[in-house]
């Protein structure tokens, strides 16, 4: 497998997504709340349903990427199958990785809610390593990027 100046530009840019999505975003999650709790801005609630939410999200964001081969394949299945658009495999590769991004930053973004619900800067702080777990898991790199390529490629 050949691969050409696009497929290298298109891994740069998966990677700059990678850094951008799963790095930036929860800075600027973080930089966003201790603002907001720091002007006292966020009047936090308490009670039950808060408790409950705080725990139904952690549950949530430990198990979303989970699912994540299972849409994997079916992209694939569909790419192959030639249901999809006219897109180049480097491309739909892209498109995938923006999938997995897409999951695990949304934990980042769960712990932003539980912020915005709770007040509380610890609750939110309590769903970064997940994220970050997935994030060092689903990280774009060259050898699993040609992996997907070739499994897009049907060899």
């Amino acid at each position: 497998m050949d691969y050409d100046d696009a497929t290298r530009k298109e891994f740069i840019k998966t990677k700059l997504l990678a850094i951008v999505l799963l790095v930036g975003a929860p800075i600027i999650y973080f930089i966003i709340a201790g603002l907001l709790k720091s002007r006292g801005s966020v009047q936090g609630q308490s009670g039950g349903e808060v408790e409950l939410a705080f725990y139904i999200l952690i549950v949530v964001a430990v198990g979303t990427p989970t699912i994540l081969p299972m849409i994997i394949r079916s992209m694939i299945a569909n790419y192959r199958s030639g249901k999809a658009s006219r897109a180049t495999p480097v491309q739909v590769m892209t498109v995938l990785y923006i999938c997995k991004f897409a999951m695990v930053e949304a934990t980042f973004v769960y712990g932003l809610v539980v912020f915005f619900l709770s007040g509380d800067l610890q609750r939110m702080l309590v769903f970064y390593p997940i994220g970050a777990i997935w994030s060092v898991i689903h990280w774009p790199r060259k050898e699993r990027m040609k992996e997907m390529l070739k499994r897009l490629e049907g060899s």
